[in-house]
């Protein structure tokens, strides 16, 4: 067997998979939700007077020693945004955010060659930003807006770092941007794993057998049980004009219990774990049958089984209430093995309550 490696992001020049991890990644760094995004959005509304429409690339894991490669060395605006430890840059199309500033000002589409954004839009494009970051669920900070990129070589600590590209489009106004930020990011907002071991049993819905009454009997009986016969198990005690004493069974787990009339089981007692099922006696006869025919074979009667989430079985506690969800009164199962035996009814034989065998349903 070969020796697990760890993953090279060198060997993958582009992030495949759904752009939906991405976006997580960028709503964690924001730290902003679903109503947090909107608030944004209408505020871009009223500020530009149209709402922005953002459409996501593939993105790209760099080292982060090739940032600089990415971002080139013409003059263009970056946003430096904080939040917490973290660091992220947005770099904008020069075209891009001009255009912004001038809907802001009033001003219509500047033609010609990009150029430098003069103090007083580098102060509009913040404003932007801000009416953005403001609206959201907070944490986020614009710690500075810059031009020279050779300014921001120091805002990630990260060895990788993750480049999303974006198309902006705001009315007639198109234009490029690109987020970058921390890899780790992009994995601290991956989804959580499916649930594995316990996490996934208390996740699943687990069948719990509500037991009155267990017994041996001699297998020579079980393989000749009837209907009209009544099989006496111990601790039998249940009816139902008064109810009894029962245990709420799942796997190992068991928790004694008191059965009411109309059915609710009431927990009366610490759940256990009961011991696994005995090795089979040494076989010491001459024939298959006579060795079958001399063993006791555990019997166990139910009043029904109910469905429970894992996680409601494993915190069962004394005065818990569980609901058969039938009265009792009706039919009880006779099993083997946790096979179904044969059905009967409860009876009462001089003081003494068993079940009746109604119906025999394996032999």
């Amino acid at each position: 067997m070969k020796a697990a490696q760890p993953f090279r992001w060198d060997l993958l020049s582009h992030v495949g998979g759904p752009q939906l991890a991405v976006a997580r990644a960028v709503a964690a760094l924001a730290g902003a939700s679903a109503a947090g995004l909107a608030r944004q959005t209408a505020a871009l509304a009223r500020l530009l007077g149209a709402a922005p429409r953002v459409t996501l690339g593939p993105a790209a894991v760099v080292p982060r020693v090739d940032v600089a490669r990415v971002l080139g060395t013409a003059p263009q605006p970056l946003a430096v945004l904080a939040r917490d430890h973290r660091r992220a840059l947005l770099a904008l199309d020069p075209h891009l955010a001009l255009a912004l500033c001038g809907r802001v000002l009033g001003l219509g589409e500047e033609l010609g060659l990009p150029r430098a954004l003069t103090a007083a839009e580098e102060g509009v494009l913040a404003l932007v930003l801000l009416t953005f970051l403001q609206a959201g669920d907070g944490g986020v900070q614009l710690a500075a807006v810059e031009q020279d990129p050779a300014r921001v070589d120091d805002v990630f600590a990260d060895p990788w770092v993750a480049v999303l590209p974006a198309t902006v489009t705001l009315g007639e106004i198109s234009g490029q941007a690109r987020l970058l930020f921390p890899e780790s990011t992009l994995f601290a907002a991956a989804p959580p794993p499916p649930a594995r071991g316990l996490a996934l049993v208390a996740e699943l819905a687990a069948r719990a057998a509500v037991e009155i009454g267990r017994g041996l009997l001699p297998g020579a009986s079980v393989r000749a049980l009837a209907p009209g016969d009544v099989v006496f198990l111990d601790g039998l005690a249940v009816t139902a004009a008064a109810g009894g004493p029962a245990r709420l069974v799942a796997g190992r787990l068991a928790a004694p219990a008191t059965l009411a009339p109309d059915g609710r089981l009431t927990v009366t007692g610490t759940p256990t774990i009961g011991a696994p099922m005995p090795a089979s006696p040494d076989p010491t006869l001459v024939t298959h049958e006579e060795r079958l025919a001399a063993l006791d074979i555990e019997v166990v009667a139910e009043i029904g089984r109910v469905t429970l989430p894992g996680r409601e079985l494993a915190a069962l506690a004394p005065g818990a209430v569980v609901a058969l969800g039938r009265p009792l009164g009706g039919p009880v199962d006779l099993l083997v093995g946790g096979r179904l035996l044969a059905r009967g009814e409860l009876v009462d034989v001089d003081g003494e309550i068993g079940v009746r065998v109604t119906e025999v349903v394996g032999g």
